[in-house]
């Protein structure tokens, strides 16, 4: 498995357990041309903006360690997952990935608050399915429903019409982890 991070530290390769495959960490615009897999194609099949450098450790160990890999239809020895600071990091990810045109993304998870310069999740969600994603887009956040509702007057809209498939609730570990594990069985 290959965890791509944007960081602003160097290009690095980091050893971790012994039972754990390398992981290797990106800064942004690394001009990295090393190709990651059979097809020719470094890109992910997970992305995830999300400001919170603990909640990157948590998708890092979730998709290392903790979900299980079988049934579902990506393997994980060639599974990459690309972790963004923020949804414009995400949405220029996004766009490498609709160039190369590998159709390699299976998912697109994006926290609702990240930070006051930066696009929420809702405005991030808007932009992703603007740019051609067709698959599964998931909102994770701490607020309520009810609070999304006050704060973005269309929101029921974007859950019926799918351009939100789901909101996630970072209270509820467990069932997240059933509907990113349901998402990738497809």
């Amino acid at each position: 498995m290959k965890v791509y991070q944007n960081s602003f530290a160097s290009a690095t390769s980091v050893a971790t357990e012994p039972h754990i495959s390398k992981v290797r960490v990106f800064a942004p615009n690394n001009n990295n041309t090393q190709k990651m897999n059979a097809n020719n194609c470094s890109c992910p099949n997970v992305l995830v903006a999300d400001d919170d450098s603990f909640q990157h450790m948590y998708y890092k160990i979730f998709f290392e360690r903790t979900l299980n890999f079988d049934g579902l239809s990506i393997n994980k020895e060639t599974f990459k997952l690309h972790l963004s600071f923020s949804g414009e990091e995400m949405l220029a990810k996004l766009a490498q990935i609709k160039a190369c045109g590998c159709k390699s993304l299976k998912l697109v998870i994006s926290d609702y608050f990240m930070g006051n310069n930066n696009l929420n999740g809702v405005a991030t969600c808007l932009k992703v399915r603007e740019n051609g994603y067709t698959g599964p887009v998931l909102l994770r956040t701490s607020e309520t429903q009810e609070h999304l509702n006050t704060q973005h007057e269309n929101f029921s809209e974007l859950l019926e019409e799918e351009v939100i498939n789901q909101v996630l609730s970072k209270t509820e570990v467990n069932h997240g982890k059933e509907v990113i594990r349901n998402i990738l069985m497809a």
